[in-house]
């Protein structure tokens, strides 16, 4: 009798668990994904692009292209991704694109010093 209840109970609870899973969404986690700096890198250039599209940069950006660096900051408890664009000729010489850890645009900001040897346009 004890093994006769030992085997439906088993039974029980491996149907139970099979119809769980069965159930549960492909690929579902409670933790948002944290991006890679490479991808991070990729989100950046296309936020530069639609920029450049939007004519929120000029094209001196796509053409002038010299790095790219990626950094991680903390603001406020925050992790984000920096991804840095610097040209060759041109002012501002550096743009910065903040993507979030799940990939996400979060900001943008343009320096204010000009490339090193140029002269400031008076702008």
């Amino acid at each position: 009798m004890k093994t006769m209840t030992r085997m439906i109970r088993t039974t029980l609870l491996v149907s139970l668990f099979m119809l769980t899973t069965t159930f549960l969404p492909a690929g579902s986690s409670s933790a948002q994904e944290v991006i890679t700096p490479l991808v991070a890198v990729q989100n950046g250039l296309k936020v530069a692009n639609d920029m450049i599209a939007q004519g929120k940069l000029d094209l001196g950006w796509a053409a002038d292209l010299s790095s790219v660096t990626v950094t991680i900051r903390n603001i406020k408890g925050f992790s984000e991704y920096v991804v840095t664009l610097t040209r060759s000729s041109g002012t501002p010489a550096e743009a910065s694109i903040y993507i979030n850890m799940s990939g996400g645009y979060s900001g943008s900001s343009l320096s204010t010093e000009s490339v090193p040897g140029e002269k400031e346009s008076g702008y």
